[in-house]
């Protein structure tokens, strides 16, 4: 099982985290001091660090930058890392911290699961195709299971499209009956 290390101060972050990860069956530690990030992946040897954007005194960047020290000096084993920011120019700094993926918060919960899947599989991230995979186009179903849920979506446009149709009928009605009245 995979070990997972969230770093955070917020309590709601944390929480968050740790909950939407959980459902993926991973392992979550946590840490409310970012000193702590190396001695914790010394000691519990996490693949993945989600760390938020400043967590005490430390930035992200800082807990960054010491864990890759650390991994450069053989002092720990390489972990992926994922930065989770407080708004998109944080973005060139997650890369010069070389920061393995990073998500803006507020993220979807699925960025989150799929961002954490990608690099636990250690495949590389980009955000091009975390936007893609959010938009449903990249096929992640099984290929037995597309027809099914085609036939299902279509269903669902044949109602949406009938009900449409039918309100307009209704707004339709309304107007001519207000119509009359105001002639009246």
């Amino acid at each position: 099982m995979s070990i997972v290390l969230v770093v955070t101060d917020a309590d709601w972050l944390r929480d968050e985290v740790v909950g939407t990860l959980a459902r993926r069956g991973l392992e979550t530690i946590s840490t409310a001091d970012s000193r702590s990030v190396v001695t914790i992946c010394d000691d519990e040897g996490p693949e993945l660090i989600v760390c938020d954007s400043q967590v005490g005194s430390k930035g992200f960047m800082a807990v960054c930058r010491a864990v890759r020290s650390a991994e450069s000096q053989g002092r720990i084993p390489p972990v992926r890392f994922l930065a989770l920011l407080d708004r998109r120019p944080d973005i060139s700094m997650a890369r010069r911290a070389d920061a393995d993926a990073w998500l803006v918060k507020p993220y979807e919960p699925a960025a989150l699961r799929w961002t954490a899947d990608v690099l636990l599989a250690d495949e590389d991230w980009d955000e091009e195709t975390l936007e893609a995979e959010l938009r449903g186009e990249l096929q992640t179903s099984e290929p037995d299971e597309a027809p099914e849920a085609d036939a299902e979506s279509e269903l669902a446009l044949d109602v949406d499209a009938d009900e449409e149709a039918s309100a307009g009928d209704d707004d339709a009605d309304e107007e001519a009956s207000a119509g009359d009245d105001d002639e009246a």
